[in-house]
Formats: structure tokens, C-alpha cells, sequence
């Protein structure tokens, strides 16, 4: 059970469906032949289970990690011979929490930008008899609680299953070694940059493992990833460079970055999100308390977990300190101002109560320490940034179950992650979205037009978290105004009292059919641009009104 936050969340209604699974009896008949019910045909599907049988037969260790095998030791012991690679899985790492992240590390120009992320999920290993199964599990719906509701939720979130490999070989301690190509070098849904990449699926002939690294925590892999053009029926979704990807209509090579780390075993005691504060989150829904028939929507921030040595003491060490290494390619120039920006932030930190927090450390010399990189999950790097662009960013890693930031890392080389936070960031939409509002009213069935008149005066909506009130920019209430009148003058009372009359839910189905993707909450506060979404996913739907 995880730890529970110390405020509250959103609440929404909750809508309970109960299904009721009706068995029925197949009766298949079957004509009998000589020398018995099976005809030649089922013999033929005997000999073939007999060979699939041979293949997967379980073999001596010697015989599948040969000699050639180049081995990597770490959360899982890796091999890799010729073109295949294998995981021998430590049976302590069964059954544990881990982050699947897939980025996008190097792409053909206009398909997409490099460093963009392609998917992240919480995946599981499980032994079953002689196979491994890897399992999709999902917190997007949660009851950490003692309630019977908790045995409901756990019905209606079963982990799918991703794939199964069958156990090759057993190592020592009873270790199963399995084959993972086909994990990285064909089409698996789960783990696909096709949609980003806005691309057909992977050609398997053309996608190669170019690199594997192994730590403690994490494993790192690398495919050079090969995609057929995008049919004219993809539902990839919308690409801001044309249907068909790059534009050319032919395949698409993309360098893809698997990262998969272990989650803690023990994780950290969550804090909610409030609104009124900027935070990245992770967002649930919790039906644990359902004393008023109510799901809550539930919004983690995403922040590292420091916990002081004495929590007694007003000032004290943390357990564990965050420490940012400068990177090894920044300027020596430089070096020492990064590692001095780093610590500038120790001040806020002891106002809140921790002592030495933020420690700036630079990056080992490689003679010095050949096993340091910058790649392995628990480390956070600053890394010096080649490019003409100003712009910085900050990817980091973190728990999706409590939103802990497991790394960080400030930057990159540009030449493999060209991620401009002027087009990729997420930032809150505001009054952009006004039109969108006013669209979702003058379609056909919204019963309005742009000569219709609203009422601009005070207005408060009751919500689950309180009194919502809604003012204009400049403090005045003009009476009555027309739809064109209160999106020219960008007035918020009579656009907010426009959305309750279309409905948050209308306002949510225009916004999706203008191509906007972002996650959309239903919610009275929709019509004034409540959430975060990309510029250029605004730039998308702008482009309809163009």
C-alpha cells in the first residue's frame, strides 16, 4: 500500500457499472475418422507443436550463453551474441515495480525532434511455470485502501500482458535466461515511437540493438529503428509535419532510447498538487474514499524526497542530498559558475529545513572512474548544450506511483535531443483557448451565434473544492456583451458563462477534434484554459481558424 498524501483532491462523480459475465456452453461436434477422432490435419498440428517444442525446449546454459556471449552484469545480467540478447533475471527482481521510458534519441529531420519522449509505463516481470511474462501495470485508477471498493478497483485493473518468453537456459541460483530481440527489434505496441514519429509499424529487418548498458538500478538500450511510411489510415494521430510524417512518404530511421529502471521499494509518502503553484504532477483517480459516492482526481507533484537525519532538529542533513554532477563535455571555463548555480539554491533549502541539500559535484575523469555515466538512473547530470539556440530543459525520471524524481538530467548534446521548450514545454492555456470555447457554441447543435448576448456580471459556480468566481481581466462587469464581443475584449465572466451553457464536456469533443491531445478535465474552468498543453499542439488547432 503506498503512503498516503496530507491534503485532499478534486473530486468528479463517480459512475459505479457493474457487469455481469454470462457463461455459455459450446458444443462442437466432430466426425470420427479411422483409427480415430484425429484426421490428418491434426496430425500435422501434432508434428508442428512437436518442433515449437524442441525450440523452446530448455537447454544447458553452455549452450545458449556460449562463449561469443559479451556480458553485462547489473539490475539484469545481459548478453548479447551477434545480433540476439538475452536477460538472465535475478529472481529478487521478480514481481517489482519498474519504469519503462521510451525516448526518441536521434530521428530523420521533419519526422520529429530528438529527445522527444515516445511512451512510459510501469512494467512487471513474473515466472509462470517455464515462461516470463512482462506485464503492463497500471496506476491510472487506484483504492489504497481496506474498503471492499479496493477489490473492485484490483478487478477493473488487471496488468496486461506485454509479451512471453519462454525460458531458455537456467543459470546459477536459478536464474531464467530469456531471449529479448524481438522485445526491441519488431513491432511490440507497448513500447512504439510509431506515433510519435507519426509512422507505419517497425520493419524488423532494418531495425538493429546498437547499444546496451547495465547498472544496478537501470538498463539502457539503444535501436536503430526502422518504420514504414505511415498509411493514409494511421490513427497515430496528427503530425505538425503533414500526414505522412517527414513529408516524403517514404520509411523512417530513428535512433530509440529503452530506458527501464527499478522503482523504490519503498516509496515515498506523496504530496498533492495544488494549483495555484507550478509543479510538474502525476494524476490518478483514487477511488479509496467513496463516502459520498465520489471519485477524486488525484494530482501528484513531481519532487525529490528528502527526508532529515534528525527530524527533530530545525535545521538538519538530509538522509540523502540531491547532488547534480556538471557534465564532462561542459567548457572548463565554465565548470566551476554551473557547479556554483547548483549550490545558490542551498538557501531556500534551509528554509525549509534542510542543511546542505543541493551539492554540485563535477563528473569523474574516465581514468579516474571508467564506470561513472552520465546515463545511469541515479545520476543527475547538468550536461553543456553545443547549439545556437538559448534554451535549456529538464527531463528527469520519476515515480509515477508518488511522483518522486528518481534523476535529472539538465540538457544535452543538441545534435541528439533538440528539445526547444518553446515547442515542446507544457505551459497553462488561458485565454488562448477562448476561441475554442466560442467554437464549440457556434457549431452546428451549440445554439449560438456570434450575435448572441451574455450576461457579464458577477458569477460564482459551485464546485467540489469550492467557490469558483471568475473576474475579468480589469475588475469591470459590463452588463451584456455578444459572443463576438466577449472573445474580441478576451472577457472571462461571459466566456466562463458560455461554457457552462455548451457544457465542459462539448468544449472537451472540440478540443479533440482540432487535434488537441493533452489531458482535458471536464470541469467549469475548461472554458478559461485550466491546463497545460504544447504550443504546438495550440499552433495545431489555430490552424483551423487559419
Amino acid at each position: 500500500m503506498l503512503p498516503k498524501p496530507t491534503s485532499s483532491a478534486v473530486r468528479l462523480p463517480l459512475i459505479a457499472s457493474l457487469t455481469l459475465a454470462l457463461g455459455f456452453s459450446s458444443i462442437v461436434s466432430a466426425q470420427r475418422r479411422p483409427g480415430g477422432w484425429a484426421g490428418r490435419g491434426d496430425r500435422q498440428a501434432d508434428n508442428s507443436d512437436d518442433k515449437d517444442k524442441k525450440k523452446d525446449a530448455i537447454k544447458p546454459y553452455d549452450e545458449v550463453i556460449t562463449d561469443e556471449a559479451v556480458t553485462k552484469r547489473g539490475l539484469f545480467h545481459v548478453h548479447q551474441i551477434d545480433d540476439d540478447l538475452y536477460y538472465e533475471i535475478p529472481l529478487d527482481a521478480f514481481d517489482k515495480d519498474m519504469l519503462w521510458v521510451t525516448t526518441i534519441a536521434q530521428t530523420t529531420a521533419g519526422s520529429s525532434y530528438a529527445g522527444m519522449p515516445a511512451g512510459e509505463r510501469v512494467v512487471r516481470w513474473e515466472m509462470r511455470g517455464e515462461k516470463v511474462l512482462l506485464r503492463d501495470v497500471r496506476y491510472a485508477i487506484r483504492a489504497d485502501t481496506d474498503d471492499p471498493i479496493a477489490e473492485a478497483v484490483k478487478a477493473s485493473n488487471l496488468a496486461p500482458i506485454i509479451k512471453v518468453f519462454p525460458v531458455k537456459a537456467y543459470g546459477t541460483d536459478k536464474k531464467p535466461v530469456i531471449k529479448v530481440t524481438d522485445l526491441f527489434t519488431k513491432e511490440v505496441d507497448e513500447f512504439s515511437a510509431k506515433r510519435s514519429l507519426n509512422a507505419g509499424k517497425m520493419d524488423s529487418d532494418r531495425s538493429f540493438i546498437e547499444q546496451i548498458k547495465t547498472f544496478p538500478t537501470n538498463i539502457e538500450t539503444r535501436v536503430l529503428a526502422t518504420y514504414a511510411p505511415a498509411s493514409s489510415n494511421n490513427s497515430g494521430g496528427a503530425s505538425p509535419f503533414g500526414r505522412r510524417g517527414g513529408g516524403r512518404g517514404g520509411a523512417i530511421t530513428a535512433m530509440i532510447h529503452h530506458s527501464m529502471v527499478k522503482l523504490p521499494d519503498n516509496p515515498m509518502k506523496p504530496r498533492v498538487h495544488d494549483s495555484r503553484v507550478g509543479f510538474f504532477s502525476v494524476r490518478f483517480v483514487d477511488f479509496a474514499d467513496n463516502k459520498n459516492h465520489a471519485a477524486e482526481t488525484v494530482r501528484y507533484i513531481t519532487r525529490w524526497r528528502l527526508e532529515k537525519k534528525d527530524p527533530e532538529a530545525e535545521l538538519s542533513e538530509p538522509i540523502k542530498p540531491i547532488v547534480f554532477y556538471v557534465g564532462r563535455g561542459t567548457p572548463e571555463k565554465w565548470k566551476s559558475y554551473v557547479k556554483a548555480g547548483i549550490e545558490d539554491w542551498q538557501p531556500a533549502f534551509e528554509a525549509a529545513g534542510f542543511k546542505n541539500a543541493i551539492i554540485g559535484k563535477y563528473a569523474p575523469d574516465p581514468q579516474e572512474d571508467p564506470e561513472w555515466d552520465a546515463e545511469d538512473a541515479r545520476i543527475s547530470t547538468i550536461r553543456w548544450l553545443p547549439a545556437s539556440i538559448k534554451n535549456a530543459f529538464g527531463p528527469h525520471v520519476s515515480d509515477p506511483r508518488t511522483g518522486e524524481i528518481l534523476a535529472m538530467a539538465g540538457g544535452r548534446d543538441y545534435g541528439r535531443s533538440q528539445f526547444n521548450r518553446a515547442v515542446n514545454a507544457r505551459r497553462q492555456t488561458g485565454s488562448a483557448f477562448k476561441p475554442v470555447v466560442a467554437l464549440a457554441a457556434l457549431s452546428r447543435g451549440g445554439g449560438f451565434t456570434l450575435a448572441s448576448m451574455l450576461l457579464d456580471k458577477p458569477l460564482a459556480v459551485e464546485t467540489r473544492v469550492g467557490m469558483w468566481r471568475p473576474a475579468n481581466y480589469d475588475g469591470r462587469f459590463r452588463g451584456e456583451v455578444t459572443l463576438r464581443e466577449a472573445i474580441e475584449q478576451s472577457l472571462n465572466v461571459p466566456v466562463a458563462r458560455l461554457g457552462l451553457a455548451v457544457g465542459p464536456e462539448r468544449i472537451v469533443e472540440t478540443a479533440r477534434n482540432l487535434g488537441i491531445e493533452s489531458w482535458l478535465n471536464a470541469v467549469p474552468s475548461i472554458a478559461l484554459g485550466s491546463f497545460e498543453m504544447t504550443p504546438l499542439e495550440m499552433t495545431r488547432a489555430f490552424g483551423v481558424f487559419a
